[in-house]
């Protein structure tokens, strides 16, 4: 699937969250594959973490999950 790319995620690779902090566990899976290789961001419990993180990136990364239409 193509979708437009905010190039701000291509440095915010990596895992966020835990997923022992929720029940169920939710789970986010991003990939982004570009002419320069590719980005991977996973992120465990969004809802919980976007309530309890002061983390810039984990507001940076939560619109590219959001699903495109």
């Amino acid at each position: 699937m193509f979708a437009p790319l905010n190039p701000h995620l291509l440095d915010l690779g990596g895992t966020y969250g835990r997923p022992e902090a929720g029940d169920p566990i939710q789970y986010d899976h991003l990939l982004i594959e570009h002419d320069q290789g590719a980005v991977e961001i996973v992120v465990y419990n969004r809802a919980i973490l976007l309530f309890t993180a002061e983390s810039e990136a984990v507001k940076r990364i939560h619109p590219g999950l959001l699903p495109t239409r």
